[in-house]
């Protein structure tokens, strides 16, 4: 069943997002969620859009790099036993990142102090 649009009577002009979702296990996942605009055209793309999203989820798996830096964190520190530096490195580390996804974080390369030789 698609997710449909509907207008809120209590707030004048404000848009919802409703329905259930059938998942391919034959699970249903119920949304009810606020349109980001106001403007029907645009409720109807973010409607289509939250249901692409769950389906590709539910066919593919979750995409790389949604999860939080934070489930990360605590994934390898439970996997295996780790040194206490290595807990406290992560710690501070999660505390100068804040809450952010793995998605946002680029591994960058040093630059060249411009200690070495010239050539």
């Amino acid at each position: 069943m698609p997710l449909t649009i509907t207008r809120r009577k209590d707030r004048p002009g404000a848009l919802t997002i409703t329905g259930r979702i059938t998942l391919p296990d034959g699970s249903r996942v119920r949304v009810r969620a606020r349109a980001q605009s106001d403007r029907l055209a645009l409720a109807r793309e973010e409607a289509a859009a939250i249901e692409t999203k769950i389906l590709r989820d539910a066919w593919h798996g979750q995409r790389r790099g949604a999860r939080s830096f934070a489930e990360a964190v605590t994934s390898y520190l439970t996997a295996a036993p780790r040194a206490v530096g290595d807990e406290k490195r992560l710690k501070r580390i999660m505390l100068a990142l804040g809450d952010v996804t793995l998605a946002s974080l680029r591994s960058t390369r040093p630059r060249s102090t411009g200690c070495g030789r010239k050539s």
